[in-house]
């Protein structure tokens, strides 16, 4: 996180969960000039991923594009 902090923000999407009847919000996408970050909530853990797949929770995971 430290190589963010300070720069400026490019955009911010959120991240959604969807699987079946399921659809719900479970995070933030944040673009910065240098790269991206991630700020999950998954199985009631905070998860930050930067540049990285998650495993088999990752084909659920949508950014919404406003």
């Amino acid at each position: 996180m430290t190589r963010f902090v300070g720069r400026r923000i490019l955009s911010v999407r959120e991240v959604r969960y969807r699987h079946g009847d399921y659809d719900f919000a479970v995070g933030i996408t944040v673009q910065f000039p240098s790269g991206t970050i991630r700020v999950l909530n998954l199985a009631d853990e905070i998860v930050l991923a930067q540049d990285r797949h998650l495993g088999p929770v990752e084909e659920h995971l949508h950014q919404v594009v406003r």
